[in-house]
C-alpha cells in the first residue's frame, strides 16, 4: 500500500515538473515576441503628453522635445541611451493588449486610463505588447528612460516616460 502511494506521489511530482516546464516555456517564449521584438536600434521621432498628472515631471515641453532625434538601443542583456548602458535584470511585465484591454488595465490607478486612440495608434491595430524592464541600475525615485514601453509593431515603439510618450522608429 505504501509503495502505491509513493508511486502515485512520484508520478504526480514528475507530471507537475513536466507540465510546469511546458507552461513556463510557453510563457517565456511566446511566438508573438518575435513579431513584437524590441531588440535593435531605435530613433525617437516624436513625443506627446499622455498623462497630465505625471507630465508635470517634465515641466517644459522643450525638455521632452529635446529627446527627439536621440537613439536608444535594446540588446538581450542591456539597453543603451545617451552613451550610458543599463543592464537588464529582468523583464517584469510582458503583456499583450488590445485597445479595450489596455483601457481596463490602466483604469483605477489614480492616473488617466488610456487606449489605442490615446496612444495615437491606428484603429486597425489588433494588439500591442507592453514591456517593463527592471535594470540593475534602477534606484528608488530614479526613472530610467526606456524602461517602460509599448511595442506597436516590428518598426514602432512607444516609450512611456514621465507622463509622456516618445515614439521610436527602428533603425536596425
Amino acid at each position: 500500500m505504501l509503495k502505491k502511494y509513493l508511486l502515485t506521489f512520484c508520478l504526480f511530482l514528475i507530471s507537475f515538473y513536466i507540465f510546469g516546464q511546458i507552461n513556463t516555456d510557453k510563457r517565456l517564449y511566446d511566438v508573438r515576441d518575435e513579431l513584437y521584438s524590441f531588440i535593435g536600434e531605435w530613433k525617437i521621432t516624436e513625443t506627446f503628453k499622455l498623462d497630465p498628472q505625471w507630465a508635470a515631471d517634465i515641466f517644459d515641453e522643450k525638455e521632452a522635445e529635446a529627446i527627439i532625434g536621440k537613439e536608444i538601443v535594446y540588446r538581450n542583456e542591456s539597453a543603451i541611451f545617451q552613451n550610458k548602458e543599463y543592464h537588464i535584470r529582468r523583464i517584469t511585465a510582458n503583456s499583450y493588449y488590445n485597445s479595450k484591454e489596455l483601457k481596463k488595465a490602466t483604469t483605477g490607478s489614480g492616473v488617466k486610463s488610456y487606449n489605442f486612440k490615446d496612444l495615437h495608434i491606428a484603429d486597425a491595430m489588433q494588439e500591442i505588447r507592453f514591456v517593463v524592464i527592471l535594470f540593475k541600475e534602477d534606484e528608488v525615485g530614479i526613472s530610467i528612460f526606456g524602461r517602460t514601453f509599448f511595442v506597436v509593431d516590428s518598426e514602432t515603439l512607444l516609450i512611456h516616460w514621465r507622463g509622456w510618450i516618445f515614439k521610436a522608429e527602428r533603425l536596425k
